[in-house]
């Protein structure tokens, strides 16, 4: 798929660490081996200590500027071809938040790739692009809670009209239909078969950029890995459950309506919920408060196996604002880790995984498995070592998560 030497592990390059360690953890529930790479903006990404059979990199570019989330690719990009991948990909959101398509141009330019097709929906998760709409569940993108995006609300379904597009790049939206004559080329899809047809349309000279979905459709054409082994019979993939354990903490750092509603689901079956102070909105995290807070996640541990820790602020749309909340639920969770034996942890969003992951230091994660579509089990290293499940803020969190005893054995 891509002119380089071919006996390397396939690399994906996403803009976020869910996406990242979504995509590893597809890799993983097809019986390949994965790990997760997180780059430090504007350094190198650190060595790897283990080969594996996909290596994704998180560029953690999303929110950045065209020209910031550029550098950050190319620096993934030199780190990905001294890897000799047997193939590029390029996880982009599904809903085409952040810079998409300039971090598209700099991989093109950093490879030679003269095309890209980017199929970025995922039919098994109800997102689909039809007649140039992009549609949830068949419903316009624009009515769902995705409008209330704060950083980026989609107002409007027409999927050309979801991304900034850089000067001189052709873009051109198809059906099966005909190949267009341009240099990205976004192709629609309703079900796996559209997806599994664009992914029999990749060749060496054609960048494939996209969501789960394609990603997978591509192990099928180009990874030597049956439709079944991937996508399940009827396209459902079954996912193992893993054993619920005593002392664990949730970071929910999403705004979204399933975030929302899960915290508001747990604490109407006892989970205690415990917030961020009101200052958070405007100060930086202090040492003191931040111990304060942790400190009344390690009682309540004392007395339920879970505990919840949220923003528990009003809804906020500014960027600064939001890095600043993500900071005082990262560095707080390390605090716990720090004063607590912690089993496992859940992060929910990808700013608020990141976050943690580098407060936490942990720079490279092994991928442990895929429990459902997008929530991913990964094994950290270090002295706070923990099982780390991530997932995106709009994904829900699978049935025996939601529904795990909540009372310390006796």
């Amino acid at each position: 798929m891509v002119a380089v030497p071919t006996k390397g592990p396939i690399v994906v390059i996403a803009d976020d660490l869910t996406g990242a360690a979504e995509l590893a953890g597809r890799a993983v529930a097809c019986g390949i081996t994965s790990q997760v790479v997180l780059l430090s903006r504007g350094c190198e990404v650190p060595v790897l200590q283990s080969a594996s059979d996909v290596v994704c990199v998180d560029t953690d570019s999303r929110g950045l500027s065209p020209e910031d989330a550029m550098v950050q690719v190319r620096i993934a990009a030199t780190f990905a071809l001294e890897l000799s991948p047997r193939f590029i990909f390029k996880k982009v959101d599904s809903v085409l938040r952040g810079p998409v398509l300039f971090e598209i141009r700099e991989l093109m330019q950093v490879f030679g790739f003269p095309q890209c097709l980017l199929v970025p929906c995922n039919p098994t998760l109800g997102r689909t692009i039809v007649g140039g709409r992009y549609l949830i569940n068949g419903k316009p993108i624009s009515f769902t809670q995705f409008r209330h995006d704060p950083e980026y609300p989609r107002l409007n379904d027409k999927v050309t009209e979801l991304m900034e597009c850089p000067p001189g790049l052709r873009l051109a939206l198809t059906s099966r239909m005909k190949w267009p004559i341009a240099d990205v080329i976004i192709g629609e899809a309703q079900d796996i078969d559209d997806v599994l047809f664009w992914a029999r349309k990749v060749r060496k000279e054609v960048l494939p950029a996209g969501g789960s979905d394609f990603f997978s459709a591509c192990l099928v054409m180009h990874g030597g890995l049956s439709a079944e082994a991937v996508f399940g019979v009827d396209g459902c993939l079954e996912h193992a459950e893993a054993k619920t354990v005593s002392r664990e903490l949730f970071v929910c750092g999403s705004a979204s309506k399933t975030t929302v509603d899960f915290i508001a689901e747990q604490a109407r079956r006892g989970v205690r919920v415990i917030g961020l102070p009101r200052e958070a909105l405007e100060n930086d995290p202090m040492q003191d408060r931040v111990q304060q807070v942790s400190e009344k996640i390690c009682n309540a541990l004392e007395d339920v196996p879970r505990v919840i820790l949220s923003v528990g602020l009003p809804l906020v749309s500014d960027r600064v604002v939001g890095a600043r909340l993500s900071s005082w639920l990262s560095m707080v969770t390390v605090d716990v880790l720090h004063r607590t034996r912690i089993k496992r942890v859940y992060a929910e969003g990808g700013a608020t995984a990141v976050a943690l992951a580098r407060q936490a230091g942990w720079h490279r994660l092994r991928v442990v498995g895929e429990l459902a579509r997008g929530v991913v089990m990964c094994q950290t290293g270090g002295e706070t070592g923990v099982e780390y499940v991530i997932k995106p803020g709009s994904y829900p969190w699978p049935a025996w998560v939601r529904e795990a005893p909540i009372q310390h054995e006796t």
